[in-house]
């Protein structure tokens, strides 16, 4: 495992490549891939910090994350993602279940990705914030 992943370096397309996928009870087969990532947690907590996570699945539109603290339905966090550059995308919890472990697993599902710069260029252009 090359030493961005053992640190939480940001998701690559290798990762969606099929190691063998998960359970089919979603709309979308996810791969079982255990890395960690980087994600900033943005609901719940005063100060918003980026920490390292337990990715064990992904799919085009969906992570499943192994994490220290519980996150809510509906809650959102950022997560790195490397596809020509480091860019941000943000995910929505789905589901939070607490492991034997006492870590909490969370299913999410992609929202959105934060703007390129040419995309926030051009909303500064147009007068958007």
């Amino acid at each position: 495992m090359a030493a961005s992943r053992a640190n939480g370096g940001p998701i690559t397309l290798a990762d969606f490549k099929q190691s063998g996928p998960t359970s089919n009870r979603r709309s979308e087969s996810r791969v079982a891939r255990e890395r960690n990532i980087t994600i900033m947690p943005t609901g719940g907590e005063k100060d918003w910090k980026f920490k390292i996570v337990n990715m064990v699945d992904c799919s085009p539109h969906g992570v499943g994350i192994l994490t220290d603290k519980p996150m809510k339905r509906g809650e959102e966090f950022l997560a790195k993602v490397k596809i020509q550059r480091v860019t941000m995308v943000i995910y929505r919890v789905m589901h939070c279940t607490q492991q034997k472990d006492g870590t909490y697993k969370v299913g999410a599902k992609l929202v959105e990705s934060v703007g390129t710069p040419m995309e926030i260029l051009q909303a500064l252009i147009d007068g958007g914030e």
